[in-house]
């Protein structure tokens, strides 16, 4: 096993035709705990079919620390090219940059998993399959299953529960595009929620592949990444998630966070987007 320091404090670590690129203290941890290859940790995983993913999400907790687990998201394409490629991708590297965009966008103040790493198994020729590990969030669900759990008479914790979740998730967002970063699929299922307070639960943005990092977000790039995150709402809606028109405006409302250009331009955007779809 080969190992090297790369950009970014990681390390580069090599194990047969697996490239690996790790937080340095997690593969110390790893070591105590008699791991001598990070690929060892695959024998532990177990399959988790309440999380989300396009073949699930496997955790494990090789320590027995159920307060600590690890999620291990497996890359696979979706479409047409889920069909003809699978999990296979040519070329480049792309669990390695999404590990380094979400350490930047940690470090902007963004709340977001902390990746800890990214695993590119090189097959044949210029393919690769690729893994990305991250600590898990204690606590934390996608908003999708928290809505659906809510029902159509939630109660009152229940109400208030959503009422903050959407309100924090508002603020978040604004946060993310402040802050410079166009998330490559804002959708509901890429936002958690810690539900153990009702009053204020921490929200957090995920899975940052194919998302980009600017010195600032224009208006224009801020109204398709809520165009799609509504697109989001509006399909899961037509499966009962029973997301009302209250729930978007107080999500609007935390984002322009008093901001009238804002309210207005979000306004004539939403506006387009409903007539495009009639």
């Amino acid at each position: 096993m080969s190992q090297k320091i790369v950009k970014n404090r990681f390390h580069l670590v090599r194990e047969g035709r697996t490239q690996i690129l790790a937080d340095p203290q997690f593969l110390k941890w790893l070591h105590k705990l008699g791991f001598e290859k990070v690929g060892e940790i695959f024998e532990k995983t177990q399959l988790d079919p309440s999380r989300g993913g396009r073949q699930g999400l496997r955790v494990f907790c090789p320590d027995g620390r159920h307060d600590h687990r690890f999620v291990v998201r497996h890359y696979a394409h979706g479409g047409l090219l889920r069909r003809l490629l699978g999990d296979r991708f040519f070329l480049g590297s792309r669990p390695f940059r999404e590990m380094m965009i979400t350490e930047e966008i940690r470090k902007r103040g963004i709340p977001t998993v902390h990746v800890v790493a990214a695993l590119c198994h090189r097959g044949w020729g210029p393919f690769y399959r690729g893994e990305l590990i991250t600590e898990e969030i204690p606590g934390a669900r996608d908003v999708v299953s928290l809505l659906f759990d809510f029902g159509k008479a939630p109660s009152k914790r229940e109400h208030l529960l959503r009422r903050e979740t959407v309100r924090h998730a508002g603020r978040a967002v604004r946060l993310m595009h402040d802050r410079g970063v166009y998330h490559g699929d804002l959708n509901l299922k890429n936002i958690l929620a810690q539900t153990a307070n009702r009053h204020d639960p921490g929200v957090f943005i995920i899975d940052f592949d194919r998302s980009k990092i600017r010195k600032s977000l224009s208006t224009r790039h801020r109204m398709r990444n809520l165009l799609r995150l509504n697109r989001s709402v509006e399909k899961w809606n037509t499966k009962g998630a029973g997301i009302s028109y209250t729930d978007k405006a107080r999500f609007f409302q935390a984002y322009a966070d008093g901001d009238s250009q804002i309210v207005h331009t979000m306004r004539r955007h939403l506006k387009g987007a409903r007539i495009r779809a009639r």
